[in-house]
């Protein structure tokens, strides 16, 4: 009778963090890329990519990362429209009410 190998659970390494990290900077474009900066083959990194785990790690990141690009953009384009309302050009002025007015209606 044979042997059946038992599976061992699977685990996020450091490694792992890194290459998660890399691959939502969206820096890098090859798996070969994030593998040497990780310390991994482009194999291993290919393997990890099709793991639960590693996805739900990645989504989590990628989630975090948008909400974090998003809250900043949301930021950037209040100051510019404040900026806008209050500064001496009367037609940033209006235009810049105009968007406000578009933002909540």
């Amino acid at each position: 009778m044979k042997q059946q190998k038992k599976k061992r659970p699977f685990k996020i390494s450091k490694k792992m963090e890194a290459a998660v990290l890399i691959l939502v900077d969206g820096d890098f474009f090859e798996l070969r890329e994030v593998a040497d900066q990780v310390g991994c083959c482009r194999q291993t990194l290919w393997r990890w990519r099709k793991n639960p785990e590693f996805l739900k790690l990645y989504e989590k990141q990628h989630r975090a990362m948008i909400r974090d690009v998003r809250r900043s953009f949301q930021q950037t384009t209040r100051k510019q429209l404040e900026r806008d309302l209050h500064g001496p050009d009367p037609v940033k002025a209006h235009s810049a009410a105009i968007r406000i007015l578009d933002m909540f209606f």
